[in-house]
C-alpha cells in the first residue's frame, strides 16, 4: 500500500499562497494571486499605535495602489497589516487586506484560506471538493459529539439544506440506514467529492445499520463491546488524529477510530503512534520492551543533538533566528542546508525555520537507519484501536455507485514504514510533527 501525499498548500493559509493560484468571484470574475505583503515589514513588529497605521494605509491607497483595499476583517486594535495583490483577466488589479496583529516571527496562519471578500472563492483542485460542502467540517460541525448515528444524522440533514445535491445526499443518507448501498443519480462529475468528503460521514451511519460486517464487527466485540449504533459518535477533525476520521464510543468510555478511505489513505502522525504506544503499555507491555527505543521522537533539535548532527548552540541559534524572524540563512549552516532548497525569495521564508527544516531531514534519515525502526512503527501502528474501511465506489452513466465498503482490524500497514519530515518541514511556515508514511 502506498500513502498518497497530502495536499498541504489548501491549509497553509493566505501567506502560504503561491503566484498564479487562482480565483473566482460569482459573477464569472477570475482573478490570479500575485503577491502578499505585511506592513510594517516582516520582523518588524508592529506600528507604535493604530493612527500610525492607518496613516499608511491611507499613504499605500494614494500613493502606491491608486485603489482602495477591500478589508476582510475589521481593524480592532492590531497595528500591523498584509495586503494581498490579485490581478484580473482582464488586467485590473485587486487588492484585499488584513489587519494582523504584528508581522514578527512566522506570518503564515495569520491569515486564513476563507479571509477573502464576500464573492470570491479559491478555485483549485482541492478547494473545489471542499467548496461543495460534503465534507463533515460543513456538515458536522467541529467538535460535536452525539448521543447515537440517528442524533447525528438530524444535524447532518438540517445543513444539508444549504449544500447542492441536498435530496441526492439525503436519499443516500437513508438508504445506508436502512442497510442498503446508495446510487447518487446525476452526481457522476462529483464522485471525487462524494467519495472522499462525504465518504467519513457515510461509513459511520454504515457501521451503525450493519452495513459493514467483517474485521468492522472484530473491531466492534473487540473495543467497544456494543453495537455500533448505541455508541457515541463524533468527528474528531483535528491535527492530532490524522489517521482518523470518526470516532465511536462505548458507554463505558472505549473508543474506535474510524479510518475512512477512499483511496490510499494519509499519513500518520506522531500523536498516532503516540497514542498506539499508549494503548500497547497495558495491552502490550511486551511491545514496549522490545520496540522501546522507537518510542524516542522528539524534536529535531533535540535529536540532532543527541545523534551529532548539531551541537546545543546551534540548537539553540534555531529557535532565536524562528523567533526573530531572520530572512537571511548565515553562511556557516550552508553546508548543513544543502540538503534542502527552498523559495528564498518568498515573502514568509524564515533562515530558522530553513534550519530546522534541514536539521529535521537529517534526524529522518538517521532514524530511518536504525535497525527495527519500521517493524517497530508497524508493530505500534497494527496494534492500535483503528478499523480501516475503504469506500468502493464507480461511474455508471451520469450516476455515481457505492459498490461496497472493506474493513480492515486489526490495521494492516504493510510495507517500508518511513519517517518522513519532507511534507512537516518548511522554510515558510511553523512545522507540525514528524510524518510516517510507507514506501
Amino acid at each position: 500500500m502506498k500513502i498518497s501525499e497530502i495536499e498541504l498548500q489548501e491549509a497553509k493559509g493566505f501567506f502560504g499562497r503561491r503566484p498564479g493560484d487562482p480565483y473566482v468571484h460569482t459573477d464569472g470574475i477570475t482573478a490570479e494571486f500575485k503577491q502578499v505583503t505585511p506592513f510594517p515589514p516582516s520582523g518588524q513588529g508592529a506600528y507604535s499605535n493604530v493612527e500610525e497605521r492607518d496613516q499608511n494605509i491611507a499613504n499605500l491607497e494614494k500613493k502606491v495602489l491608486k485603489d482602495k483595499i477591500q478589508w476582510v476583517n475589521n481593524p480592532g486594535n492590531n497595528k500591523a497589516f498584509a495586503v494581498a495583490q490579485l490581478q484580473t483577466s482582464d488586467g485590473d488589479a485587486v487588492y484585499w487586506g488584513r489587519y494582523i496583529n504584528t508581522t514578527q516571527g512566522v506570518l503564515t496562519g495569520k491569515w486564513a484560506n476563507n479571509e477573502i471578500p464576500a464573492g470570491w472563492k479559491l478555485n483549485t483542485a482541492t478547494s473545489q471538493k471542499l467548496a461543495t460542502g460534503y465534507d463533515p467540517q460543513t456538515l458536522v460541525g467541529v467538535g460535536t459529539s452525539f448521543p447515537n448515528i440517528d442524533q447525528a444524522l438530524i444535524t447532518i440533514k438540517g445543513k444539508l439544506a444549504n449544500v447542492q445535491h441536498e435530496q441526492q445526499l439525503t436519499q443516500a443518507l437513508d438508504a445506508v440506514r436502512q442497510g442498503q448501498l446508495p446510487i447518487f443519480q446525476g452526481m457522476a462529475s462529483q464522485m471525487p467529492a462524494l467519495r472522499d468528503y462525504f465518504g467519513e460521514i457515510l461509513t459511520p451511519v454504515a457501521l451503525a445499520s450493519g452495513v459493514i460486517g467483517g474485521d468492522a464487527d472484530l473491531a466492534r466485540k473487540d473495543v467497544l463491546n456494543s453495537p455500533y449504533a448505541k455508541c457515541k459518535v463524533r468527528w474528531p477533525m483535528s491535527k492530532t488524529h490524522n489517521l482518523v476520521d470518526s470516532v465511536f464510543q462505548s458507554a463505558k468510555g472505549a473508543d474506535l477510530g474510524i479510518s475512512s478511505k477512499g483511496g490510499n489513505g494519509a499519513k500518520a502522525s506522531a500523536k498516532n503512534i503516540y497514542d498506539a504506544i499508549e494503548k500497547a503499555r497495558t495491552t502490550n507491555p511486551q511491545l514496549i520492551k522490545t520496540y522501546k527505543k522507537v518510542t524516542a521522537l522528539d524534536a529535531p533539535l533535540e535529536l540532532g543533538v543527541v545523534f551529532g548532527i548539531i551541537d546545543p548552540r546551534i540548537a539553540v541559534d534555531c529557535r532565536n533566528m524562528i523567533n526573530t524572524g531572520v530572512n537571511r540563512l548565515p553562511a556557516k549552516y550552508a553546508k548543513l542546508c544543502s540538503n534542502f532548497s527552498p523559495e528564498l525569495t518568498n515573502k514568509n521564508y524564515n533562515a530558522g525555520l530553513h534550519l530546522l527544516s534541514s536539521i529535521a531531514k537529517h534526524v529522518a534519515n538517521r532514524l530511518n537507519a536504525i535497525p527495527n525502526m519500521s517493524e517497530g512503527i508497524k508493530a505500534f501502528m497494527n496494534q492500535s484501536s483503528i478499523v480501516q474501511i475503504y469506500l468502493d465506489m464507480k461511474v455508471q452513466g451520469q450516476d455515481a455507485v457505492v459498490t461496497g465498503f472493506r474493513s480492515i482490524y486489526p490495521p494492516n500497514f504493510e510495507g517500508t514504514m518511513v519517517i518522513d519530515a519532507g511534507k512537516s518541514y518548511y522554510a515558510t511556515m511553523k512545522p507540525s510533527k514528524f510524518a510516517f508514511g510507507f514506501k
